[in-house]
């Protein structure tokens, strides 16, 4: 099993270095033929194909780490390098937003202006260039199975598409002459990129904060646990992302006295790793009588779930702090 992912990582890694150096001499081509051609459409292009290039390096670099042996993590990274690749998506999103302004702005002032000529034949021979690139990188991409190569591979499919965006512009320029449809182009470009970085900029800023994954719920995990056979109530309850791929969690679990906890974090475990796809789960197994002195008013022990009639009580001492009138709890030093 682990020869065979292995090399499935070499073949990953060999297809994203060849996707990477084809998109980064595309981009090289781009920016200059843009430039030479003063195609506001071209630049814009060479902007999405940024986004993808960055995107490469970031595929690149997190499978690389990811195939570190453990060895060669410092111990003081006890989860290792998995934020990098969140840290590094921010950055990407945030450049990426603010080029977009920048060729918005662009956009609308050649609007309001004088048409700028165009140099169509350099225009069109760079952005059929970046199609036939973009077609290459496609096709060492597509057949991996990897959620990060994946994602890459979106990122070129779309930027295979705006260079398709590009040629077709050109040839309209070709034929009619309306040099307003460069800058229209560019700002219809522009709204694909966007709607490409904000979910990234959005899923980076949660994973950032230890936020749980959008498509799970703690309310349904927390009942879920509950239910379990011996379980009489779950508090404390955490969930985050370590990366786009690995979620995290640890939770506090009062069990009755006389349960086996070996074989009740056996089945929280597995529930947990099974319906929400959780691989990494810390519990802190307590009994009804540790529970109860150490109880406070967020753990609620009082609430027990369904399947157990039995509920724990508050210890007197919380109750009596509870009742305290609220300004005397801000009142102690």
């Amino acid at each position: 099993m682990h020869t065979h992912t292995h090399q499935h990582g070499h073949s990953d890694r060999r297809s994203l270095l060849i996707a990477t150096a084809v998109t980064g001499t595309i981009f090289i081509a781009e920016v200059v033929g843009g430039l030479l051609s003063r195609s506001l459409a071209l630049l814009s292009d060479a902007g999405h194909m940024l986004t993808d290039l960055l995107s490469l390096l970031v595929a690149l670099l997190g499978l690389s780490f990811a195939m570190r042996p453990r060895d060669q993590v410092p111990p003081r990274y006890t989860y290792g390098y998995r934020r990098l690749e969140t840290i590094t998506a921010l950055f990407n999103a945030v450049t990426l937003l603010l080029m977009c302004v920048y060729i918005v702005y662009e956009a609308v002032e050649r609007l309001l202006s004088d048409p700028v000529p165009i140099q169509l034949p350099l225009m069109m021979g760079v952005a059929a260039v970046g199609l036939v690139g973009n077609i290459i990188s496609a096709q060492f991409l597509r057949h991996s199975h990897s959620l990060n190569v994946r994602s890459a591979y979106l990122h070129v499919l779309m930027d295979l598409l705006s260079s398709v965006a590009v040629l077709i512009g050109g040839g309209i320029i070709w034929l009619t002459r309306a040099y307003w449809i460069d800058p229209v182009l560019s700002v219809l470009i522009v709204i694909f990129i966007i709607r490409s970085a904000l979910p990234i900029l959005r899923r980076s800023m949660n994973i950032l904060l230890d936020a749980a994954p959008p498509n799970l719920d703690v309310a349904t995990v927390t009942r879920l646990m509950q239910t379990v056979e011996g379980v009489r109530n779950v508090h404390d309850v955490h969930i985050w992302q370590l990366s786009d791929r690995t979620c995290a969690m640890s939770a506090h679990v009062v069990v009755d006295n006389a349960a086996d906890r070996d074989t009740i974090l056996r089945r929280l475990q597995q529930l947990v790793r099974e319906q929400f796809q959780i691989q990494h789960a810390t519990f802190q197994i307590e009994s009804a009588a540790y529970a109860q002195q150490e109880a406070c008013v967020e753990c609620r022990l009082d609430q027990s779930p369904e399947p157990h009639e039995q509920k724990l009580a508050v210890s007197p001492v919380v109750a009596q702090r509870s009742s305290l009138p609220a300004e005397d709890e801000g009142s102690s030093p």
